[in-house]
């Protein structure tokens, strides 16, 4: 599975000394001025055939509009920031003023923050977390870091990866012929994502101590308000959906939830299809990528990941579950599935 999303590579070259787009005062420490050139470009090895009404667009999904560089000393203390907007899917020659030695470099791409005063450490970086309703299209969230030992002539990668996941409702429809249900369908559907993280650390991609859940094991309408992308972790389909189908793709967004197993208080994100069936209610939850819901091993994680994309065909054959909390059985829903960081890398045929 490939990480690389952004390549950041960074040339430094002892200059003349510069406080300019330092967030700090300079302090006595014995060390020499360097000037660090930043080149952003797409890695040419990440595509996707993924195709929708502006989702699945690489172009959009690369774009940087702004563009952190924080630059920390061995001690934890800011040397030097930097903020650069509207640098496009590729631009090169970025450049900051920073200090020779042992440096760890934070890269943020489309943080949404307008302000980072107070961070002045890595103890307030790491305090610092994402937000994933202010995640939209041509500004995903990507974040990268690496240790450096800044010196004359310096050349340092670093590479970025979107901290959101995107799943893909492709097509969805019923196969009820030669069933008491033949001729139906399931109306007042909706889709949406539950227990869907929705805040991470930039510093380190993991959950703040106190993390934000959505659609806590069901759809709760306050939870999917105040996105900056529309139907975000959830969307009310048009139309009822029968045996002819639902062919319009469908995209949701949540970050990382890799939980090795269920509690009582943490638990898998799931995606959920609830309809009305003969007046009946009925939810299809889907556990993302888990076993028997679509899991493939060479993709060597379970769960959801971070830059990485999930596609599902779903036919629903009978009745659901009556809570979308609640698995469905066997039998209940047939699935093809392909799974892949931000491109594909894989596929399923599962039959439920």
């Amino acid at each position: 599975m490939k990480k690389m999303l952004f390549a950041v590579a960074m040339m430094a070259a002892i200059v003349g000394c510069s406080k300019e787009n330092s967030p700090i005062e300079e302090d006595n420490r014995v060390e020499e001025s360097a000037r660090i050139t930043l080149n952003v470009a797409p890695s040419p090895s990440v595509v996707t055939r993924a195709a929708g009404s502006g989702h699945g667009v690489q172009s959009d999904d690369n774009y940087v509009k702004t563009l952190d560089v924080f630059v920390f000393a061995s001690d934890g203390k800011l040397d030097t920031y930097k903020k650069f907007d509207n640098v496009g899917t590729s631009l090169g020659g970025l450049q900051l003023t920073t200090k020779t030695g042992s440096k760890k470099i934070h890269v943020i791409a489309n943080s949404h923050i307008s302000s980072w005063t107070g961070v002045t450490t890595l103890t307030e970086f790491e305090k610092k977390v994402s937000n994933l309703k202010s995640e939209g299209l041509k500004s995903f969230t990507m974040t990268g870091s690496t240790d450096a030992q800044i010196s004359a002539a310096s050349n340092i990668t670093v590479t970025v990866n979107r901290l959101a996941s995107r799943i893909k409702l492709n097509s969805i429809k019923t196969s009820f012929a030669g069933t008491p249900y033949a001729g139906k369908t399931l109306s007042n559907v909706k889709v949406y994502l539950t227990n869907a993280y929705g805040t991470k650390s930039f510093m380190t991609g993991e959950n703040p101590s106190s993390p934000l859940v959505l659609n806590k094991n069901a759809l709760v309408v306050s939870d999917t308000s105040g996105f900056s992308m529309n139907a975000a972790i959830a969307e009310v389909l048009k139309a009822p959906v029968g045996d002819a189908g639902e062919t319009n793709p469908h995209y949701f967004y949540c970050y990382e939830n890799l939980v090795a197993a269920e509690t009582s208080a943490v638990k898998f994100t799931r995606l959920v299809i609830q309809g009305d069936l003969d007046g009946t209610t009925y939810y299809y939850p889907i556990q993302i990528n888990r076993e028997n819901y679509g899991y493939v091993a060479s993709n060597g994680h379970k769960g959801v990941r971070r830059n990485t994309s999930y596609t599902y065909n779903v036919v629903i054959n009978r009745p659901g579950s009556l809570s979308p909390s609640e698995d469905i059985t066997l039998g209940t829903i047939s699935l093809s599935v392909s799974v892949a960081n931000w491109t594909n890398a894989g596929d399923a045929n599962i039959n439920f």
